[in-house]
């Protein structure tokens, strides 16, 4: 069984794929100033659930509430 498995990482080295390291491929979470592209976004989806639920509570039964809530 051994000898199997040697032999698929083998046949995949000769093919180009590599089994990625933490040396090759770094996390990208110390990358900071990417997660801030997303800032903006999360923000819309919070303000655009918190309108929903207000508008919800004022007119329950309406449009509102048959079109988005389940």
């Amino acid at each position: 069984m051994l000898e199997i498995g040697r032999g698929v990482g083998d046949r995949a080295q000769e093919l180009g794929i590599h089994r990625l390291e933490n040396d090759e491929f770094p996390a990208p979470i110390h990358r900071l100033p990417w997660w801030f592209c997303a800032f903006p976004y999360s923000l819309l989806i919070f303000i655009y659930d918190e309108v929903r639920k207000f508008i919800l509570r004022r007119r329950p039964g309406g449009w509102v509430e048959q079109e988005t809530y389940y």
